[in-house]
């Protein structure tokens, strides 16, 4: 073990202050030199972070408004371990455990010895010391959706070995920072349940070994976050089996596996649930099933009006509207399949009716469509048709019978762990290798300069008197300053072009030299436009949401994100409470100014040398 290694223990709790104070307690006494607490609460109502403030004071505590899910609250910490620090592992660690005074120095001497990237602990039952919750971890038992392996019930001999496994439970497992790296963000469609599973599944295959320390003991109050008998655990369970089965199963694999789920959950599930009269439990397992079939994943709020519905109406009423979908769309496949046979044009809809940059980040899906399917006609459903100008084989709508289309692409929704290209490549299968244009004739002018101060979260917003003070230098030196966006987005500089609307906006952006924005729809439409671009970034990662434009020259803060930033939303305000959070504030305008100068140095034309004290 290196005399260096540092370790992040993660703890996630929720509601349960009498029992995160004692497994604070024992986190505070273990062996390990160099390691550090970070506790994220995950919306607790009972007074937890209260109670953590209180009696742990010097404790790094993370408050978040609404709890999560386990994945999302693990993605808190995650973030936090990879962005803030230098550890060298993460040890999660669940709120009611109990960890021996040795067991990370165990964990960390199994993992360096055996290289492996994930390491679980022995976890033993708090009540019963000697009796084993789970030893080893487990193995997938991939045609019937099924973990072997954990030895749950068996008396601790202390005669067993290290050896390696396909998942260990990750409220007891230390997490090598490559592994992380690797792995990425936990999968939030899953909420609870699975989650865990899934996230090691993807670490396994991505070449890491997942190991076991038996000499690692921590002793586990065990208990549920939903309730073992709650409909919500009936719920997530049972939509989520599905969810991490069809992600991560072979397909041969899944296809043994289904028909044998259905049995096990008529069976084991369904029946045993109507003998003992669990009304509510019953038909949550059923919404579960349903929704997985819907494609409706992440949290899901059980409303009492729906668990006092007839149980029968409600599943009929689902599964008619699943059946109806799947024919017309068995259909629409036939009818696409018989046209193309005979080489008659079809009729495709492209439905990428979102925000303007996601509009403009559309647009190089459009030639390929054409090209996959030659004097087909190509109807968009568009919120911004001002950005198809010069695209005369597309005809834009703002609404659309979806029944009289052979072909329909959807472009809204992505997977946030893959790159916005990524995301429409395999939606539509190509290959996309050109970046979003608007075909309007650019005429620039030697010194203007564009400027948006607005943004979709406040999270990816620049100071506005920083935006303020850039302007006036600007205007001191000769250029002109144009301001675009929304009518509330005004400056006390520069010539106010806010509230006008997409075509003049266009019209009078095509003229600038260079534009200089947040991460918003406005600098997708600026590069599009063919305007070299300055973009500024705090938590956002350009290379994924802008696919490497030659455009974009990006800025980004010199501090490193603080945890507040996860699916575009922040979190947890008290990180942030001015609402401009400080890796924005860190880009300072002296600095943005430099970065200009040697941009326009580049290009033909004036050499800039700015007075920065204005």
């Amino acid at each position: 073990m290196g005399e260096k290694t540092k370790v992040l223990i993660g703890i996630l709790t929720w509601n349960k202050k009498d029992k995160v104070l004692a497994c604070l307690d024992a986190a505070k006494k273990l062996d390990f030199k160099d390691y550090q607490v970070l506790v994220v609460d995950n919306g607790s109502s009972d007074g937890t972070a209260s109670f953590i403030k209180k009696f742990f004071p010097d404790i790094t505590l993370i408050t978040l408004q609404k709890n999560l899910g386990a994945a999302g609250g693990r993605n808190v910490i995650i973030g936090y371990f990879l962005e803030r620090g230098d550890w060298d592992y993460l040890f999660f660690l669940d709120d009611d455990a109990v960890v021996e005074s040795n067991t990370l120095e165990e964990m960390v001497r199994i993992a360096e010895k055996k290289k492996a990237g994930v390491v679980g602990a022995k976890v033993l039952y708090h009540s019963r010391p000697g009796l084993i919750w789970c030893a080893g971890g487990a193995y997938i038992d991939w045609k019937r959706g099924r973990f072997h392996g954990s030895r749950q019930g068996e008396i601790d001999k202390g005669e067993d070995f290290p050896y390696e496994v396909d998942t260990v439970p990750i409220g007891f497992s230390l997490v090598s920072r490559e592994a992380v790296r690797k792995a990425g963000e936990i999968d939030e469609r899953f909420f609870i349940y699975y989650e865990e599973s899934d996230w090691q599944v993807r670490i396994k295959r991505a070449g890491v070994k997942i190991s076991y320390a038996p000499a690692a003991k921590i002793w586990h109050k065990v208990s549920s976050s939903l309730g073992l008998e709650s409909p919500s655990f009936y719920y997530y369970r049972t939509r989520n089996k599905l969810l991490f089965m069809r992600k991560n199963a072979k397909k041969i694999d899944f296809f043994f596996f289904i028909p044998y789920f259905l049995w096990d959950f008529t069976y084991s599930t369904l029946l045993t649930l109507l003998v003992n009269r669990m009304r509510e439990q019953l038909k949550a397992a059923l919404l579960g099933f349903v929704d997985f079939l819907r494609g409706e994943f992440g949290e899901r709020k059980l409303k009492e009006d729906f668990l006092d519905a007839n149980i029968f109406l409600f599943l009929v009423k689902k599964l008619e509207n699943l059946i109806v979908r799947r024919v017309l769309g068995c259909k629409r496949k036939l009818k696409c399949l018989g046209k193309r046979l005979l080489g008659k044009p079809l009729k495709i809809l492209v439905n990428s009716s979102w925000r303007l940059g996601d509009e403009i980040a559309s647009l190089p899906v459009y030639e390929k469509i054409r090209g996959k399917y030659p004097c087909s006609e190509i109807e968009v459903l568009c919120n911004y048709p001002e950005i198809l100008r010069g695209y005369d084989f597309l005809q834009p709508l703002k609404k659309a019978d979806m029944n009289k289309y052979d072909l329909i692409f959807t472009l809204r929704g992505e997977n946030p762990l893959l790159s916005r290209r990524e995301n429409l490549e395999r939606k539509l299968k190509v290959k996309i290798n050109r970046y979003p244009e608007i075909k309007l004739e650019r005429t620039p002018e030697e010194d203007i300069i564009g400027i948006s101060v607005g943004a979709g979260w406040e999270c990816r917003k620049w100071p506005r008197e920083y935006f303020e003070e850039f302007a006036r230098l600007m205007e001191n030196e000769g250029f002109e300053v144009r301001f675009f966006g929304l009518p509330d987005e005004k400056i006390k500089a520069g010539k106010d072009f806010t509230g006008i609307s997409l075509s003049k906006c266009m019209e009078n952006l095509k003229e600038c030299r260079i534009f200089v924005g947040n991460d918003s729809g406005l600098l997708h439409l600026s590069l599009a436009l063919g305007i070299p671009s300055i973009g500024l970034f705090g938590p956002t990662d350009p290379e994924k949401l802008y696919m490497g434009n030659p455009l974009l020259y990006p800025v980004k803060s010199p501090l490193s994100c603080q945890g507040c930033w996860n699916r575009g939303k922040m979190l947890h305000p008290d990180v942030c409470p001015a609402g401009i959070p400080e890796c924005m504030r860190e880009i300072k305008v002296a600095y943005l100014i430099d970065f200009l100068e040697n941009i326009l140095a580049e290009e033909p034309g004036k050499v800039m040398h700015i007075n920065k004290a204005g």
